[in-house]
C-alpha cells in the first residue's frame, strides 16, 4: 500500500477523565509546519496546536464521507473540544500517520522523538452514540487503508481498534456472556 498526502486520517481517543470516547483527524493536504519549539526541551512543554489536524467540520465531513448518513447522523450530534494529545514529534513537529505520505516532516521512519503536547480539535458524543459511530465506521471498509466509498478517508488504528472493541462488546451482549453489576438503592438491589 502506497501513501497519499492527499489522505485525511480519522483517530480516536479515550479521555479517561470525563469517560468519553473524542473523535480527531489528520489532514495531508494541510502544511506540516508548525510554531517553532525552544531548542531545549522544557521538563512541561506548553502544548501547540497539531499543524495538520482536521477542524471540527473537516471532522464532521470525513466521517460522514466514510460512514455515510449512520454517521452524517451521529457525527452532527457532537460536541466540539479541544484536544491536548502527546504526540511522538521529529523536526519540530508531530509524526503524521503512516497512512499519511512517510517523508512529510522529514523523519526517518521508525525513529519518532520524545512525545510532545498538541492541540487539535475534536469532537465527542455520549458513550452510545460514540460506539454507533465507531461501528458505522468501521463497517465502511477502511481497515487498511482509504475506504472504497471515500478513496481520499482512511481510519487510524486507533480508530479502527475501538471499532473493533465496539464489535466485540455487541457481540458479547448479543450471546448474553455478560453480568450485570448489582446496585443497592433504597428499593433493594438492582441490576445495571
Amino acid at each position: 500500500m502506497g501513501h497519499h498526502a492527499e489522505v485525511r486520517v480519522l483517530h480516536s481517543t479515550w479521555l479517561a477523565r470525563d469517560e468519553l470516547l473524542a473523535f480527531w483527524g489528520e489532514d495531508g493536504t494541510l502544511s506540516s509546519t508548525s510554531v517553532p519549539r525552544r531548542s531545549r526541551h522544557p521538563k512541561h512543554p506548553r502544548p501547540v496546536p497539531h499543524p495538520f489536524a482536521l477542524d471540527a467540520d473537516g471532522i464532521r465531513l470525513a466521517a460522514g464521507e466514510v460512514g455515510g448518513v449512520a454517521a452524517e447522523d451521529l457525527i452532527v450530534k457532537a460536541r466540539e473540544v479541544d484536544l491536548h494529545l502527546r504526540l511522538p514529534g521529529a523536526g519540530g513537529g508531530p509524526i503524521g500517520s503512516p497512512l499519511l505520505e512517510d517523508d512529510r516532516i522529514g523523519f526517518a521512519p521508525g525513529s519518532p522523538g520524545d512525545p510532545l503536547p498538541w492541540t487539535a480539535a475534536g469532537l465527542v458524543l455520549d458513550p452510545f452514540d460514540a460506539a454507533r459511530l465507531v461501528l458505522a465506521l468501521g463497517t465502511a471498509g477502511a481497515w487498511d487503508g482509504p475506504a472504497p466509498e471515500a478513496p481520499e478517508v482512511a481510519l487510524g488504528t486507533d480508530l479502527r481498534f475501538a471499532a473493533r472493541a465496539a464489535e466485540v462488546v455487541l457481540e458479547l451482549l448479543t450471546r448474553g456472556r455478560l453480568l450485570p453489576v448489582l446496585e443497592r438503592t433504597a428499593q433493594g438491589s438492582v441490576a445495571r
